[in-house]
């Protein structure tokens, strides 16, 4: 039997938790949704907060123009393997619905290596800050 709170349900019947927004104390399997891609040519691929991490397999040349779906203090991370080609990742500023800042004011040079672990905040609806690690050529 699924458990409700408020109208929500936030256990279903095979006792996954689901529809948390904010836990506290402590518990077992309470993990960010996931999703995991192969982007192919070269796309332009706008991020969805509904998946908090997410498992990217470059196929092509990456563009990246907004966010769906974001308010501040929203967090995502990307986890990007640009395979043995190096492919580049390009996050683009588009006027009234993103900018991306970069940590140093400096975008990473994407070719430099095959895996990136990517963090974003979002600090209000346009502005987001990326933190980029990266390693393996």
């Amino acid at each position: 039997m699924a458990i409700k709170v408020g109208g929500t349900e936030v256990i279903d019947n095979s006792r996954n938790f689901i529809n948390l927004i904010a836990v506290d104390g402590n518990y077992s399997l309470v993990q960010a949704q996931d999703s995991t891609q192969t982007l192919t040519g070269s796309s332009t691929y706008n991020l969805n907060l509904a998946n908090k991490v997410q498992f990217i397999t470059l196929g092509g040349t990456w563009t990246c123009q907004y966010i769906n779906s974001r308010s501040g203090g929203d967090q995502l991370q990307l986890f990007v393997d640009t395979t043995d080609q190096l492919y580049d990742i390009n996050f683009t500023n588009v006027s009234g619905q993103s900018e991306w800042i970069f940590v140093n004011d400096t975008e990473p040079t994407w070719t430099d290596a095959r895996y990136w672990q990517i963090t974003i905040t979002c600090w209000d609806s346009i502005i987001h800050s990326v933190s980029a690690t990266s390693w393996g050529s």
